[in-house]
């Protein structure tokens, strides 16, 4: 979540069953979004023990089997219905084929599908939304300021090429293709300075480009990536802001991403742009660095802070050396353990305070290790098809949990 927050705290293995105020005392964004992390996972927790890792009532989530499709262009529907993943409650409101939910994300991974068997699965996760993608989060009581921030489920229906379209073992396959053993960052303050910083921040270090020594790269922000601006017009080498940013840090030199509903939606990741100039409320862009085709869908760009250490060569993102200190700024270093397993939207996060402090946890041998935290995907099989070379689909089995609803006796 890459919000304006002083930091986040909420931690499961601490079994917090709520956050009690105290009168008197000053009420912290940390506070009250620990309260809310602790309702979510207990609510999640019981449906994932009463329903199993996923499950649904009625027709909600099959797939189908779609008639009349063109020689050569396969597709199926998506039923309407409620399906539970991990606890986390999907709905899909109408039904809708498998090509028309891909063209309205904009993700375009699978159009390149051969005949075969494949498994088809639902994956799930939570996106972060602030004003700029819900506009009606603007208070207009207060002026329009932006007052909180919004955690949506989203779900899509992908597909996994498998050897057997009547395999039994979908939960082990998906487990399979998707499982990883992700490596960790130290961090710490220079021992020589400590943070020097004259302002308390909340540190985001993001893995940019997966991959190991050599290939990973990564970017940081001073403010947890929540600097962001709405785009209004893209043009060539121009981007002009929905609003004159006036106190807002998009100085010369500085790094920003452009944002759109494919790379919230499809994994996709854009390169980091380069500011060459700021007129008003326009930004220009280095030569060379064009945005790209899909320059009309960018509705937003975020500032990350890494500066001249941004390598071209790399979209603009900092190399990964692997155990050696890196130095961010005011006395803060990392260290990426050996060996990484690293892929695009790993995070970390430090909050630094004026008072010389950086929070890391320290083991007997110095900084700790951490894993990093990510976008949590939950994925659960929904059918297993063939796709023929004519185009049709076939549905070889329904792999979907389904459960009879509760009802009062008699």
């Amino acid at each position: 979540m890459k919000g304006d927050f002083s930091r986040l705290t909420f931690r499961p293995g601490r079994h917090y069953s709520a956050v009690l105020l105290q009168q008197g005392r000053v009420l912290l964004d940390s506070d009250w979004n620990e309260q809310a992390a602790i309702a979510s996972n207990a609510n999640r927790a019981l449906a994932r023990d009463l329903l199993g890792p996923h499950a649904g009532v009625g027709e909600g989530f099959s797939i189908r089997e779609r008639s009349g499709a063109r020689s050569g262009r396969w597709d199926f529907l998506i039923e309407p219905g409620v399906y539970y993943v991990d606890g986390i409650r999907c709905e899909n409101a109408e039904s809708v084929s498998y090509r028309r939910m891909a063209q309205e994300l904009g993700c375009d991974d699978d159009r390149a599908v051969d005949a075969g068997d494949y498994l088809v699965f639902l994956d799930v996760w939570e996106r972060f939304l602030t004003a700029i993608e819900q506009p009606e989060l603007l208070e207009p009581a207060l002026g329009g300021v932006d007052t909180s921030t919004r955690l949506q489920v989203v779900w899509r229906v992908r597909l996994l090429r498998v050897q057997d379209s009547s395999s039994d073992a979908a939960e082990h396959v998906l487990a399979e293709a998707f499982a990883r053993d992700a490596t960790g960052m130290r961090a710490r303050v220079d021992p020589a300075s400590g943070y020097t910083g004259p302002e308390d921040h909340l540190y985001r270090v993001e893995v940019h480009a997966s991959g190991g020594a050599g290939s990973a790269s990564f970017k940081w922000s001073r403010d947890n990536g929540s600097v962001v601006a709405p785009v209004l017009r893209v043009e060539d080498d121009r981007l002009e802001l929905a609003s004159t940013p006036v106190g807002w840090p998009w100085d010369v030199g500085t790094w920003i991403e452009p944002g759109d509903e494919r790379s919230a939606s499809c994994e996709y990741l854009p390169p980091l742009i380069r500011i060459q100039a700021v007129e008003g409320n326009i930004l220009r862009t280095s030569p060379g660095w064009p945005l790209g085709p899909t320059t009309s869908t960018y509705r937003s760009i975020r500032r990350w802070d890494h500066g001249a250490a941004g390598d071209r060569g790399r979209d603009g993102a900092v190399p990964i050396r692997e155990g050696q200190w890196l130095d961010l700024e005011d006395g803060i270093q990392v260290a990426f353990d050996p060996a990484s397993d690293l892929r695009t939207g790993d995070y970390w996060l430090m909050p630094a305070r004026a008072d010389g402090a950086v929070e890391w946890p320290s083991d007997a041998s110095g900084p700790a290790s951490l894993r990093p935290r990510t976008v949590e995907h939950h994925r659960a099989p929904l059918a297993s098809i063939e796709i023929r070379r004519d185009g049709s689909v076939r549905v070889a089995k329904d792999l979907r949990r389904v459960i009879r609803r509760l009802t009062a006796p008699g």
